[in-house]
């Protein structure tokens, strides 16, 4: 009988010992799912890594996609893709084009999306591996460029163009065809307004990217340019808008150069004269309460000066 017992509490030991030693599944799935931490890279137009671990890499939505035409991460720290699919069929090929934030469709996948044009293509291309890659003689951007934003711009020589700036989060956009207005962007990152200009009527607009509304620019070179009835302005170049300003780096009538240089504020008031200055850049803007721009002097030579919002020069430097 005590043989016996002792045998009992033998097993009992034994029992013990093996339960101790071993792990539950949840318990080995959790540690396998901390260990597989991996680092992924997105090759989109602005380049962004995250850190995700093994159980995202299995939902990410992107990776179900053909391909991520540009992505971003928002002031707000949001992160932003937008993604098309192509698949093919018996009529032809069929492009479907979606926004995914944070992993989630944000805009699911759609052929109703202001990136196709009438055929269901993106620049009446229908590859859009091929046109992202630049195979095709067209000419692709898409970027995302802050406060909810993605800018595609679509150019092939002699055939179709179009300029598009699309707010996701109010699924709002604004879209110009052909090459009849140009956008003085500057790709300042979380800007909420554009610079639109007419090359040929020479009219400025400030676009809105909230609502996608546009305004004329008040200023007097824009004033000029209404009371101009026999086309003698023969040049204005505006710069992208920025921390509440832009700047005019030239203006002439009839070749006549005109001192309006300067950055102007939204009322249309110079607060910067600049008209001391001869530009060799026209696509500077204030970024941090800075700004770089490039000009040149008297003797020819190119010199990079900074200044502050009350237009001093904070620091210069000889380039050539």
């Amino acid at each position: 009988m005590a043989k016996r017992t002792l045998f009992v509490i033998f097993l009992l030991i034994m029992c013990i010992l093996l339960m101790s030693s071993c792990s539950s599944p949840a318990d080995e799935a959790q540690e396998q799912f901390e260990q597989k931490e991996t680092v992924l890279t997105d090759y989109s137009e602005n380049e962004t890594t995250k850190v995700v671990t093994t159980e995202e890499i299995t939902t990410k939505l992107s990776s179900m996609c053909d391909i991520i035409l540009a992505s971003g991460t928002s002031e707000t720290g949001d992160y932003y893709e937008l993604v098309a699919v192509e698949q093919e069929d018996y009529t032809g090929t069929k492009i479907t084009v979606g926004v995914i934030k944070n992993n989630q469709w944000l805009i699911e996948l759609t052929n109703d999306s202001p990136v196709l044009d009438e055929n269901g293509l993106i620049g009446g291309v229908h590859s859009v591996t091929d046109l992202v890659k630049n195979k095709l003689s067209i000419i692709p951007q898409f970027k995302y460029i802050g406060n909810h934003c993605f800018y595609i711009n679509i150019h092939q020589w002699n055939n179709y163009a179009f300029a598009l700036v699309w707010n996701v989060e109010n699924n709002v956009y604004y879209k110009l065809n052909g090459d009849n207005l140009i956008f003085k962007d500057g790709f300042v990152n979380n800007n909420e307004y554009f610079i639109i200009q007419d090359p040929y009527s020479k009219d400025g607009f400030l676009l809105d990217t909230n609502q996608m509304t546009v305004q004329k620019l008040n200023n007097p070179v824009q004033e000029m340019i209404d009371d101009d009835k026999s086309g003698h302005v023969s040049s204005v170049n505006y710069t992208p808008y920025s921390e509440g300003l832009y700047a005019i780096t030239d203006y002439y009538t009839w070749g006549e150069h005109q001192n309006y240089e300067g950055f102007y504020d939204i009322d249309g008031n110079r607060v910067i004269d600049l008209s001391q200055y001869k530009f060799a850049n026209n696509d500077f803007a204030f970024k941090n309460g800075v700004c770089e721009m490039v000009i040149i002097n008297d003797q020819n030579s190119y010199y990079k000066i900074t200044i502050d919002k009350t237009g001093n020069v904070i620091n210069s430097e000889k380039i050539r």
